[in-house]
């Protein structure tokens, strides 16, 4: 489609029906807007794996989405994480940026060098979160992204 008329101080909001933003209201050389317009975006949300799992005692330590969410900016990514050994205490996970490098040093990185031997980063640790605890059988660990409504993330 054609992009909307050039405006500052402008609201951001999210279609989720129609997976477009939503710019709404703003100003441009003392003209006020008081409208919504459409801004279409090719790919509003992208979840993709990559890597290779750890694997444990339990078998293979998963991450996935749970029913279907969406990485939209504005919303709150509900993940889990299966193949959950016992003893199992709070973790920390980490969201990266980057699936390319960690501190000028080319992905992925061998763990073992910090006590995790078998494993690899293949992103950034850019975000560190706290994993809750673990319930149920077999051990699901639920935790939710939320992600800023915020238009530089698109496309990352």
């Amino acid at each position: 489609g054609t992009a909307p008329n050039y405006r500052k101080n402008a609201a951001m909001g999210r279609d989720p029906l129609r997976q477009r933003l939503m710019p709404i209201g703003g100003e441009n050389g003392g003209q006020q807007f008081f409208d919504a317009t459409a801004l279409e975006v090719p790919v509003m949300s992208r979840l993709s794996e990559y890597g290779a799992a750890c694997v444990g005692s339990a078998g293979a330590l998963q991450l996935r989405s749970v029913a279907n969410a969406q990485a939209a900016l504005g919303t709150t990514l509900q993940m889990q994480m299966t193949g959950l050994a016992l003893p199992f205490s709070a973790g920390v996970g980490f969201v990266g940026l980057s699936d390319q490098q960690v501190n000028g040093i080319p992905l992925p990185v061998d763990l073992g060098l910090v006590g995790i031997p078998g494993c690899n980063a293949y992103n950034s640790a850019d975000v560190q979160f706290p994993l809750g605890l673990p319930s149920g059988m077999p051990l699901v660990t639920p935790w939710g992204l939320a992600i800023p409504n915020y238009g530089d993330l698109l496309g990352i």
